[in-house]
């Protein structure tokens, strides 16, 4: 099989992949994380190609089947060994993300498994809730993130970016998520802001929202309570 590869180099060339090897597509513009992905998977036989956006992406797409797609990929905070163990555990690479399947067999991407808000003992993509929040017209963006609770464990807390001159309540935008979502996935804190930190490839930062923040319901509309924080 041939393959297109790309180091990020700007240098591209056409070569042969070894048979019976696995080939993995990266598409991550962090070059240590690429780095250390491709270090492992070609300790365990994969065969990676290596690419920094989603046009280099396609591209490579446009050439060749891949077996494995794995995008914006995130290291475990392990080091060495435990690294190691934590991807590739029974012959499987785990990579963190979740899926369903329906009974026709199909399945669908739910969201990563880190992402994951449990809330009294359910658990809550905090990707579907973004999703139905964005579906709302005056929305541009939405990330959700876990506030502690000391009753409930975690609550769902959505920062909220809205298109350009365009206007909403907190409250309609619950409202629509409400008619949508099970009531125990919709946030109970709500903020608006101008924009949401994100890498050059788009996707969105969420560490940067918490970081250094003391009490993440600080300024906050609280839903339960009806009341800003």
């Amino acid at each position: 099989m041939n393959f297109h590869e790309s180091r990020g180099t700007g240098e591209q060339r056409t070569t042969e992949a070894p048979s019976g090897r696995k080939v993995v597509l990266i598409v991550e513009d962090n070059e240590l994380n690429m780095k250390l992905f491709h270090d492992l998977l070609a300790a365990h036989g994969y065969t990676t190609i290596q690419t920094r956006n989603g046009l280099e992406a396609l591209e490579a797409l446009d050439r060749t089947t891949f077996d494995v797609v794995l995008m914006d990929c995130q290291m475990p905070e392990m080091n060495g060994y435990e690294a190691t163990a934590a991807l590739f555990r029974g012959g499987w690479l785990h990579t963190g993300d979740l899926v369903k399947r329906d009974l026709a067999g199909r399945f669908y991407y739910v969201g990563r498994k880190k992402e994951m808000i449990r809330r009294s003992g359910e658990n809550i993509s905090a990707a579907e809730v973004e999703e139905t929040i964005a579906s709302h017209p005056a929305v541009r963006m939405a990330a959700c993130v876990p506030v502690p609770d000391d009753i409930r464990g975690e609550e769902v807390k959505a920062y909220v970016v809205l298109r350009d001159g365009a206007a909403a309540e907190p409250a309609e935008i619950s409202a629509h998520c409400e008619a949508r979502l099970a009531y125990f996935k919709v946030p109970r804190y709500w903020t608006f802001v101008d924009d949401l930190p994100r890498t050059p490839s788009e996707r969105i930062v969420k560490h940067v929202l918490v970081s250094g923040v003391e009490d993440l319901r600080a300024g906050a509309w609280d839903r339960v309570d009806d009341v800003w924080r």
